[in-house]
């Protein structure tokens, strides 16, 4: 109809019903679910799930230049300088050729 919203319904904007806790959800027999498990990811070339770097513009998972290099492929054909290395969180400048560094009073 004309003029109605869309959505739950309850005017909560975000979706978010009043009496859930964050990450979980409650069954209808008062249990509640564990959240789920943590995403699995895979390097999108080849579907190594070792030595992964993450793009930072973009987000293509790609293995690093110790396995199949599909990462430092990624940088090559699309000029992405930064990635970020899924085990370590430790991000990496291509065109530098190093750790990106802490900027001074981070």
């Amino acid at each position: 109809k004309d003029g109605e919203e869309k959505g739950g319904g309850d005017g909560d904007a975000d979706g978010v019903g009043e009496g859930k806790s964050e990450g979980r959800e409650e069954e209808s027999e008062g249990k509640v679910s564990e959240p789920p498990p943590p995403p699995t990811y895979y390097c999108a070339t080849c579907g190594t799930k070792e030595k992964l770097w993450a793009c930072l513009v973009c987000g293509f998972v790609g293995c690093g230049r110790y396995t199949r290099e599909h990462s430092l492929s990624h940088y090559d054909t699309m000029k992405h300088r930064w990635a970020i290395e899924l085990s370590t969180r430790r991000i990496w400048d291509y065109a530098a050729d190093g750790y990106a560094q802490k900027l001074p009073g981070s």
